[in-house]
């Protein structure tokens, strides 16, 4: 039986909605699954390469063969560690971070960036802790240390809501038809996808060949934190 890890999104939690839904959907049907704390408690000091390095200790911990399953930045970093870590199998991405950095040029602009380059740091909200944090300009640079569409090869299966601000979903779909092992499945829906998780869940059990009837009934997401 495949182990199955979850990676939460930028400036999120393992408590996140998403997170917190597949965690219960799978442990239900008797299947192990890792959710670490990408931040590490340091949100400021957050960078991709700092991320990967989580991950790989996560897969290091695992037994066989593994899936990951992502949301926005944790579903770029999924397809990243799929392209280095032989026992990745298969990908569920919701929303992927895909040319993230590009996204981030067009919507804050050059002066804007430039002045969080020099200030160091810069306030964003923070959906786990419900208020703004810090995040450094360490990320955004780090960001250009890595391949921005990571090719995948394995199975994957990719939810991109039509109406999301976040990430450009014309740089998701460009990277999916660059790619033949992924599918993408359209939402009606914006970045979160919480409006979709019923979905979301029937689609990518089957997907991953688990059973998608629980033995007992699920219990909703409590956790205000949508990604």
């Amino acid at each position: 039986m495949a182990e199955f890890i979850y990676l939460h999104g930028f400036a999120s939690s393992p408590r996140s909605t998403k997170a917190v839904f597949f965690r219960e959907r799978l442990a239900r049907l008797g299947h192990v699954v890792s959710v670490p704390d990408l931040e590490e408690g340091d949100f400021e000091g957050l960078t991709i390469t700092r991320q990967l390095a989580v991950v790989r200790r996560a897969i290091a911990g695992s037994h066989g063969d593994l899936a990951l399953i992502g949301s926005s930045m944790g579903g770029y970093l999924a397809a990243l560690a799929a392209g280095v870590e032989p026992r990745i199998q298969r990908l569920v991405l919701m929303a992927p971070a895909i040319d993230i950095k590009a996204q981030w040029l067009v919507r804050y602009g050059a002066d804007q960036l430039a002045r969080w380059r020099v200030a160091g740091a810069a306030p964003t909200f923070h959906y786990a802790h419900g208020e703004e944090r810090l995040i450094g300009y360490g990320l955004y640079e780090d960001l250009g240390r890595h391949d921005p569409a990571p090719p995948v090869r394995i199975p994957t299966l990719a939810f991109m809501g039509r109406k999301d601000e976040t990430v450009a979903p014309a740089a998701v779909e460009r990277w999916a038809a660059q790619n033949p092992s992924v599918r993408l499945r359209w939402l009606d829906s914006g970045h979160e996808l919480v409006d979709q998780l019923d979905t979301i869940w029937i689609e990518s059990a089957a997907f991953l060949g688990v059973d998608q009837t629980p033995s007992t009934p699920p219990t909703p997401p409590t956790s205000p934190t949508p990604q």
